[in-house]
């Protein structure tokens, strides 16, 4: 997204939210390539969009997830989440 795009649509929040909801997938794949600065993979969902748009958007107003965070999902997908062990309390 160009900084003057990003700005506005940053300072703008509730309303670029509320404008994911009724945004036709033209509008959406555009969308897309500003915010994310790629091109969408094919495919895609409009409800996913959707949501990742709205969370890649929170993100760069609000800050994303923590660095520890971001690690401990890694991990997860990785396949090498910490396991509870016999005798742990929950």
């Amino acid at each position: 997204m160009s900084s003057a795009n990003q700005s506005v649509a940053l300072r703008n929040l509730p309303e670029a939210l509320t404008a994911l909801e009724t945004a036709d997938r033209d509008a959406l794949l555009d969308l897309w390539r500003e915010v994310i600065g790629a091109p969408p993979p094919k495919n895609l969902s409009l409800p996913f969009m959707r949501r990742a748009l709205a969370f890649e958007l929170q993100c760069q107003m609000l800050g994303g997830p923590k660095a520890r965070t971001i690690e401990d999902l890694n991990r997860i997908a990785a396949g090498s989440a910490s396991r509870a062990s016999v005798g742990t309390r929950l």
